[in-house]
């Protein structure tokens, strides 16, 4: 619980007893902790189809029918990972500092080779970033939490061609927005804008959160 936040890649759950995956879930739903899952082709999430914590924390429904070895349609030749325009509005997508940049940079960025194919969105989740036409990269509050999901496993390789400081903007913005639940505990609402810096003219897109759903105003979007 004295972390901020959690990075789980594709690790074997029989390797942790299940009070390790119950303090993770405590760490999100009490402590308001982060956490990323990186799904793999090995074990995360199709080992985990009996692990109650962790179905419960990933955004999606783990797809019973499917193996973490299957690849879409064309994944063979490789897909870009693209925000989606929700995605575009997050502080850790935020690579370029305007819109047009952002894009411009996730559109030239290394090809992926590697997707799990991931399941129904549960209700609340949000898809980031698509890739070979499938959730590449999904989000969701758990209680105070914040829970991402990496329906890819090979981000390393958008350091090619020099742009190894665009994969740490990310990785770093990332970890900061996940965290910022836990730094946050205590306020009603949270405030968060599209991106860092902004021109004189320029307009701001900005979203508040109400953490406690008793204070959000009637009719409001933002509850949850």
């Amino acid at each position: 619980f004295a972390y901020d936040v959690v990075i789980i890649g594709d690790l074997d759950p029989r390797l942790l007893p299940p009070s390790a995956w119950q303090n993770i879930r405590g760490f999100l739903s009490e402590k308001g902790g982060g956490a990323v899952f990186i799904a793999g082709p090995k074990f995360l999430p199709a080992f985990d189809r009996e692990n109650a914590d962790v179905a419960a924390l990933l955004p999606v429904k783990i797809d019973l029918s499917a193996s973490a070895a299957d690849r879409p349609a064309g994944v063979s030749r490789g897909f870009t990972v693209r925000p989606t325009p929700l995605g575009l509005q997050s502080p850790a997508f935020q690579l370029g500092d305007s819109r047009p940049e952002t894009e411009k940079i996730w559109n030239s960025l290394a090809p992926l080779y590697w997707l799990y194919p991931a399941g129904d969105l549960k209700p609340g989740a949000q898809v980031l970033a698509d890739g070979a036409g499938t959730p590449a990269i999904c989000f969701q509050f758990f209680g105070p939490g914040r829970v991402l999901f990496h329906a890819v496993d090979s981000t390393w390789r958008w350091r090619a061609g020099g742009n190894e400081s665009y994969f740490a903007r990310y990785w770093v913005q990332t970890i900061r927005f996940l965290a910022r639940a836990k730094f946050g505990k205590g306020r009603g609402a949270e405030l968060t804008a599209d991106r860092r810096e902004y021109r004189r003219g320029e307009t701001a897109q900005l979203r508040v959160r109400f953490l406690d759903p008793q204070l959000a105003p009637a009719g409001g979007e933002g509850k949850g």
